[in-house]
C-alpha cells in the first residue's frame, strides 16, 4: 500500500488493516499517527511515578497501543483513540507502580475475588437473605483478609473499555501493608528462574536474560533489531507464565 495512504487512513482504518493481515506497516503507521495522544497520555504520569525511567513507560504506552490495536472491536462503537488511551494507562500504571515499590496482585487472584462473590449471590438467593462476601469467607476459614476489600472486578482483556481505568482492579496496588504483601506471597508459588527457563522459547529466553541485566526494552530492541513492542510482548508473554513477574524485576 502507498504510504501516502497509509498516513491519510484514519485510525480505525489502520486497526481493521492490521487486524486483517498482521502487516506491522500498518501498526508503525498507527504509531506515527498518534504519537501526540501518545505523549499527552506519558505527560500525565512523568510526575506520578518520577522513579520511573519515561523511556521505559514510552515503550509500556506503545505495548498498550498494540493491545489496544489487536483487540480493538469496532462493532462495540466508540473510537479507537479512547480505547487506546485505556490500555496506554494500564501499562504505563503497571510499569510505573513497580518502579515505587508497589505490591500487585496477580490477575489469577482476581479469578479467586470473583468465585468468593459468585458464592455470596449463591448464597443470598438461597437463604432469602443478603448474604456477604466476610460472612462466606467465615464459612470457609478463609484468612486471606485482602480479598474483602477487592468488588465489582472485571475482566478488563475481555472489555473495550472501563468506568475508571485509572482504577483497575486486576492491577490494585497495596502499599505500606504488610499482611498484604504475606496475603500476596501464599498465592505465589516459587518460581525457579532455570526452571522457567527451560520452558521458554528461544526469543523468550533471550529477552528475560536481557531485561534481568538491567536492559531496558528499547535496549533490548536495538540489540535484537526488533521493534519495541515485540520486545514488550515477548516479555509479556513470559509474566503469563509467571504467579508473580515483579520477583524477578522485569
Amino acid at each position: 500500500m502507498e504510504a501516502a495512504r497509509l498516513e491519510d487512513a484514519t485510525n480505525e482504518e489502520l486497526v481493521r488493516w492490521y487486524q486483517r493481515t498482521g502487516d506491522e506497516r500498518y501498526f508503525e503507521a498507527l504509531l506515527r499517527k498518534n504519537k501526540g495522544l501518545i505523549y499527552q497520555t506519558l505527560r500525565r504520569y512523568l510526575a506520578k511515578f518520577p522513579k520511573a525511567d519515561p523511556e521505559d513507560l514510552e515503550r509500556e504506552a506503545e505495548y498498550g497501543m498494540w493491545v489496544a490495536a489487536r483487540r480493538f472491536d469496532e462493532r462495540r462503537g466508540g473510537s479507537f483513540a479512547h480505547v487506546a488511551v485505556i490500555w496506554m494507562r494500564k501499562q504505563i500504571m503497571s510499569t510505573g507502580h513497580r518502579y515505587n515499590g508497589v505490591v500487585y496482585f496477580p490477575s489469577l487472584s482476581a479469578k479467586e475475588i470473583r468465585k468468593l462473590h459468585s458464592k455470596a449471590s449463591l448464597a443470598t438467593a438461597e437463604e432469602g437473605r443478603e448474604v456477604p462476601v466476610e460472612e462466606i469467607m467465615d464459612r470457609e476459614n478463609d484468612s486471606r483478609r485482602w480479598l474483602r476489600h477487592y468488588r465489582d472486578v472485571y475482566d478488563p482483556l475481555s472489555l473495550n473499555w472501563s468506568p475508571d481505568p485509572e482504577e483497575l482492579p486486576d492491577f490494585e496496588a497495596i502499599t505500606g501493608d504488610p499482611a498484604a504483601e504475606r496475603a500476596l506471597e501464599d498465592v505465589v508459588a516459587a518460581v525457579d528462574l532455570e526452571a522457567l527457563m527451560a520452558g521458554l522459547s528461544e526469543a523468550e529466553c533471550l529477552c528475560l536474560r536481557l531485561r534481568l541485566q538491567g536492559e531496558t526494552i528499547s535496549e533490548i530492541a536495538r540489540r535484537l533489531g526488533k521493534p519495541a513492542y515485540w520486545v514488550k510482548a515477548v516479555l509479556n508473554q513470559i509474566r503469563v507464565k509467571l504467579r508473580h513477574p515483579s520477583r524477578w524485576g522485569f
